[in-house]
């Protein structure tokens, strides 16, 4: 019953951030109205994209196990389909939407190897 719970609070703390991203912006006056209505079609076509994948699965089009691996990883592929459409997006009209920075070098936050020993590890 806890797992659930929790799974369900995080779920609607996810829900509730992304809707606040996607209509804040609206009533924002340092953000273009382009850019509002861009970021929330980007959005929607995902969440559009990743609900039709995930139904792909009851659907009696295609082999079964195909289906449930396209229906298996739908978020995935949502996420996928998203960002082509922005990047279709800022291609054709011109529209650029903020990123994450990426490091220049991927590496443990701690001073160590990516691969541990695990008998030197202290007890």
């Amino acid at each position: 019953f806890t797992d659930e719970t929790f799974a369900a609070l995080v779920a609607v703390i996810f829900c509730v951030e992304s809707a606040k991203k996607i209509i804040l912006p609206y009533f924002n006056a340092n953000v273009p109205a382009n850019l509002a209505l861009a970021s929330t079609v980007i959005a929607l076509v995902t969440l559009g994209s990743g609900i039709m994948l995930s139904n792909l699965k009851r659907s009696p089009y295609g082999p079964a196990p195909i289906r449930n691996i396209i229906g298996d990883f739908a978020p995935t592929i949502a996420v996928g389909i998203g960002c082509v459409f922005a990047a279709w997006l800022a291609g054709n009209y011109g529209i650029t939407l903020d990123a994450l920075t990426l490091p220049a070098s991927l590496s443990p936050t701690a001073a160590r190897p990516w691969l541990i020993d695990i008998w030197a590890v202290p007890n």
